[in-house]
């Protein structure tokens, strides 16, 4: 009877998400791309007939293209050219009847050493990219590709040290040809820059045009989990002058978990490897330098995502690239401009979310468990609006359990609604107020901000004053499903500070597909007190249950 109600609970209560079979409740991306199930297999390649049968691959006259177990790197990189249509879609997939999405989750793999996708409408889906040769630079790329599709790999760097420099999948323009709506989903990347090289290593890169025409527009990364790379996920730029010969238009970034483990750790001081270290070999969760144009599809959107674990790159040692101060989420220039970040959950870094440049909008996002991890370096802050920069709108946030809140350099932005709670508050990082720069109807509860000013802010020295519950989700989509419970962070219908949201804007996301955007709340239904521990440890003991169920069927991860 008790397990009944455990189970009647979370089906009530997880995020209204469905239940993935490794454990935990997540929900899929609503810009998935929905990619059918081949009924026959044109090609079947096994490792006794990969020497005649990859040379098949830009065969017109064959389009399903299945793989057996084996290692098949031997045979080095592999190039995708020969381009499918919309109805009779390209694959290179693992051969099992529903494509073994992901492929982290079983025992057995198809390895390759890297793979490059020059034509449109391929799907590269349940593969295994994990290259061993030094001189491979990307695991995966798209090179003025349209409409391509990677679902489902695992794309690993565990064997790959050395080398001059590493992304793991790159979409990008070729010779002026631009690389336009390709999705990258449901993948595991893990394991950059084994080595800690001097250079700057992606999870995911949605690249800059190199030359004009290469505007790689409308490119997806949905639902992956990327762990130890230098910038997990980057929407790319490199000119001071914000004049690339081309820019990105309508990326979305949604629904991800993008972290650092203590694999790269390293001590501030020394750059040794360290576990508990403060800074780390590696950058930022999501770094945009995008600068689209300002209609809402153009807009970079990054919603839903969950980020966390990041540290400054150390200076002691060159590893990591050219260096952030623990961003989870950040601008990482003065020039991108027009993005939407909303709903997403950034924490345990020391920044949590920085926007820089013009016309963002940071709405319904949780920053929790913010703070400095060494103390020589950088001021944490959860929410930065940065100076220099301009047109802003933060609404609906909730900050929890962090040591700084707020920090105010940005000119003509609007800071309303949002909700501190358990923060104690500093001046930031010494930044002038930025002109124009106006905060109201914020509630801080036992928390304290010299940058949240005005008279329609209200202090609560009580945190039980706030009337709200705590909010607990599910990270770590694909490998160890793993819950967060976050005191107080959740907004109910009995918080003082509902009443404030008639003088916000609940529409901020409407352009976007998100219509209303409120505060930071469990779904509808979902009790208090007693009732969530009770739910909470039935969490932990169906997640078991679904581990012992994922060992049985003999899965691996």
């Amino acid at each position: 009877m008790a397990l009944a109600r455990v189970i009647a609970f979370l089906f009530a209560c997880s995020l209204a998400a469905k239940v993935a079979v490794a454990g935990g409740g997540f929900e899929d991306s609503p810009h998935l791309v929905n990619v059918p199930n081949p009924s026959r297999c044109d090609v079947v390649i096994t490792p006794s007939n990969a020497s005649t049968t990859l040379s098949q691959l830009n065969d017109s006259s064959k389009r399903v293209f299945c793989v057996r177990p084996g290692d098949y790197r031997s045979y080095g990189n592999r190039d995708l050219r020969v381009s499918g249509t919309q109805s009779a879609r390209r694959f290179l997939r693992f051969d099992t009847p529903d494509g073994s999405v992901p492929a982290i989750k079983r025992s057995q793999q198809a390895f390759f050493e890297s793979i490059r996708v020059l034509g449109n409408w391929w799907v590269v889906q349940g593969l295994a990219i994990q290259p061993r040769n030094s001189e491979t630079s990307w695991f995966l790329t798209i090179y003025g590709g349209d409409h391509n599709v990677v679902d489902g790999n695992l794309i690993d760097g565990r064997d790959h040290w050395n080398g001059p420099h590493q992304v793991a999948v790159v979409v990008r323009g070729l010779y002026g040809d631009p690389g336009n709506y390709n999705t990258v989903q449901r993948n595991v990347i893990r394991n950059g820059d084994r080595s800690h090289n001097a250079n700057d290593y992606t999870g995911v890169q949605i690249s800059m045009g190199w030359e004009p025409g290469e505007d790689n527009n409308w490119n997806k990364v949905l639902d992956n989990e990327i762990y130890d790379w230098g910038d997990g996920i980057s929407v790319s730029g490199v000119s001071s002058s914000c004049n690339e010969a081309g820019h990105q238009h309508g990326t979305i970034i949604d629904g991800n978990d993008v972290y650092l483990t203590s694999a790269k750790r390293v001590n501030c001081a020394t750059g040794a490897n360290d576990p508990n270290g403060g800074c780390a070999c590696a950058e930022n969760g999501i770094d945009v330098k995008a600068n689209p144009s300002g209609d809402a599809g153009s807009w970079t959107q990054i919603t839903n995502n969950r980020v966390w674990g990041f540290r400054p790159t150390t200076t002691a040692a060159t590893c990591g690239g050219s260096g952030a101060t623990g961003q989870a989420i950040t601008a990482g220039s003065h020039c991108p401009r027009n993005v939407f970040i909303a709903r997403n959950i950034a924490s345990e870094s020391v920044i949590g979310i920085a926007a820089a440049g013009s016309s963002w909008i940071v709405a319904g996002n949780l920053i929790h468990n913010i703070r400095a991890y060494d103390s020589s370096r950088q001021q944490p802050i959860a929410l930065l609006m940065a100076d220099e920069s301009s047109g802003f709108s933060a609404q609906f946030n909730t900050i929890a359990n962090s040591a700084s809140a707020y920090d105010d350099g940005s000119d003509n932005t609007d800071t309303r609604c949002n909700v501190l709670v358990n923060t104690p508050g500093s001046t930031g990082i010494a930044q002038r107020r930025g002109y124009n720069h106006v905060t109201t109807y914020n509630s801080l509860y036992q928390s304290r901000d010299l940058n949240i000013v005005g008279s329609t802010n209200v202090s609560y020295s009580s945190l039980s004053t706030s009337n709200n519950a705590d909010y607990c989700y599910w990270r770590k989509r694909w490998t160890q499903s793993e819950i967060v419970c976050v005191a107080k962070a959740a907004t109910t219908e009995y918080s003082p500070h509902r009443a404030n949201a008639s003088r916000c804007n609940v529409g901020l996301g409407a352009p976007f597909g998100m219509p209303y955007i409120g505060f930071v709340e469990r779904p509808a239904g979902c009790g208090l007190g007693g009732e969530g521990a009770f739910a909470v440890a039935g969490m932990h003991l169906l997640r078991r249950r679904f581990r012992r169920r994922a060992a049985a069927e003999g899965e691996a991860g």
